[in-house]
């Protein structure tokens, strides 16, 4: 008998919260503003389009950001090295550079387009040599898409991502037809990437985005430039670069709440009531990133239904029916692999919220599980860089109705605390060291000098790193303040 059978289905208790004063108080100043640094991919893209007439940039800003974030190796892309950030932010950045001095706007500096080149010449062969188990998002799309427009530019771009090519074809294979027409939004966030000079009708939201792609915006404005599209660039950009989505209220919202609940805090806090009632108003039979924009996913609608049934409103997982697949549930439309984490908080709405045939999607859900977790005991996941990030988020979901599947993951988190209290790949981030205490305290352990460490890294560690993945690598502030706030007010209990 599948270990899951039988186990308890219940609801999460709601404890007391910690004795410190509102801790919380302080990170919903500014809850639901997208908040975000900036994004190497979506800045080039931001940084090449015309003000009208043509004679200058419309957002300099963003060419200033670009010319001042370029790594000593020659790239673009976040401060952590995945290789398909950088190559994407590094195609982006230089095919950006050359279209704006051909077009006589601006002069890129000496040596930063070769240096771009020659990155993208060893990068590639690495990436072809041993390719990663994850990729940015559309990387199979926008890469080739660069590549096809460097050649335009007559840039002699040197690479190994000829198979890129063919996964490209592939995918636009498999979509119905006539879907240009009428695109989902979820390939509305690509434009850049597949529109080949072509537009359809509607690919513009109420925001003023195409999909809550600052990149896809840009590229749509260029070839039909428009007011709405002109202030949706000016909000997306953030200390003067670009964002890699927005908005993501939705998203920002969801999970703040989500963390404040792992230190026992309630949803049907008073203090949560406007976040509460604005996550409600933006419910539309699920819930996407933002109340506009981008469609409904299974991510965000599992873990918005969590929050929003913690808080006493009548929601039903029952809209996950529409994502559910052969083998566990996808996260949108047409992906061609399905998401760890995904499924993890499938699990963790229909184990709490009213669900017709519970036992049975549970038992494929966790299948799936079963069958993605590494001989390590972790899981990987196309939507963050670091393997502690689904992996915590699986013994949060888990740990009572399935103990057995997470009991490695335990294991595997409990023995990978670094010396400095830290927990996470690349040396540790404070990101991951507060889902790995979250996650510690669900499942029980009662170790005080674990959290004890951890909440001294956390006081003296500020930084932090771009981990989410989407077009390239980037960071939801108050989403891991959020995360950050809760360990501090777990570990407390073992620190006063």
């Amino acid at each position: 008998m599948p270990p899951w059978k039988g186990s308890r289905l219940q609801a999460l208790d709601v404890r007391r919260p910690p004795h410190a004063a509102a801790w919380w108080h302080p990170l919903l100043r500014s809850l639901g503003d997208s908040a975000m640094d900036p994004v190497a991919y979506d800045t080039a893209w931001l940084a090449r389009v015309p003000e009208a007439g043509g004679r200058d940039l419309l957002l300099p800003t963003a060419w200033d950001w670009l010319l001042a974030h370029q790594h000593r190796d020659g790239s673009w892309g976040a401060e952590v090295e995945f290789l398909p950030d950088r190559l994407a932010g590094t195609l982006a950045a230089v095919v950006a550079l050359v279209a704006n001095e051909r077009a006589g706007l601006r002069r890129a500096p000496p040596g930063a387009v070769a240096a771009g080149l020659r990155y993208i010449a060893r990068a590639s062969a690495r990436w072809a040599e041993a390719p990663t188990a994850q990729e940015t998002v559309g990387f199979e799309l926008c890469v080739p898409a660069l590549l096809a427009e460097a050649e335009a530019l007559a840039l002699h771009v040197t690479h190994s991502l000829a198979p890129l090519q063919r996964t490209r074809k592939e995918k636009l294979a498999r979509l119905p037809h006539g879907w240009r027409k009428h695109p989902p939004m979820s390939l509305v966030h690509s434009l850049e990437a597949w529109a080949d000079g072509a537009l359809a009708e509607g690919l513009v939201d109420e925001a003023g985005s195409c999909g809550n792609s600052p990149s896809a915006t840009a590229y749509h404005h260029m070839l039909a430039p428009a007011p709405r599209t002109a202030r949706y660039l000016k909000r997306a950009t953030s200390s003067g670069g670009a964002k890699d989505v927005d908005p993501f209220e939705v998203f920002e919202i969801a999970w703040t709440l989500d963390h404040f609940a792992q230190a026992g805090l309630s949803p049907a806090d008073p203090s949560l009531a406007p976040y509460v009632k604005r996550l409600h108003a933006a419910w539309r039979g699920g819930a996407g990133i933002s109340a506009v924009g981008l469609e409904p996913d299974a991510d965000d609608t599992a873990l918005a239904a969590v929050t929003l049934g913690r808080a006493g409103r009548h929601v039903s997982a029952e809209v996950l029916r529409g994502f559910e697949r052969e083998a566990g549930f996808a996260t949108f439309p047409f992906e061609r692999d399905p998401s760890c984490s995904a499924n993890i908080h499938v699990a963790y709405a229909i184990s709490r919220l009213p669900f017709h045939g519970r036992f049975e999607a549970l038992a494929k859900v966790l299948a799936f599980l079963a069958d993605t977790m590494t001989p390590e005991g972790f899981w990987l996941d196309k939507w963050h860089l670091s393997p502690h990030s689904p992996t915590c988020r699986a013994i949060i979901a888990l740990h009572r109705i399935a103990p057995e599947l997470i009991t490695p993951a335990v294991d595997w988190l409990r023995q990978g605390q670094h010396s400095s209290g830290a927990f996470g790949a690349f040396g540790g981030s404070p990101e991951e060291t507060a889902y790995a205490v979250e996650a510690l305290a669900a499942a029980g352990c009662d170790d005080g000098r674990v959290y004890r460490r951890a909440s001294a890294y956390l006081r003296g560690c500020p930084d932090r790193p771009a981990l989410w993945i989407g077009k390239g690598l980037y960071c939801p502030r108050r989403v891991v303040d959020a995360a950050v706030a809760s360990a501090q007010a777990i570990a407390r209990r073992w620190v006063i």
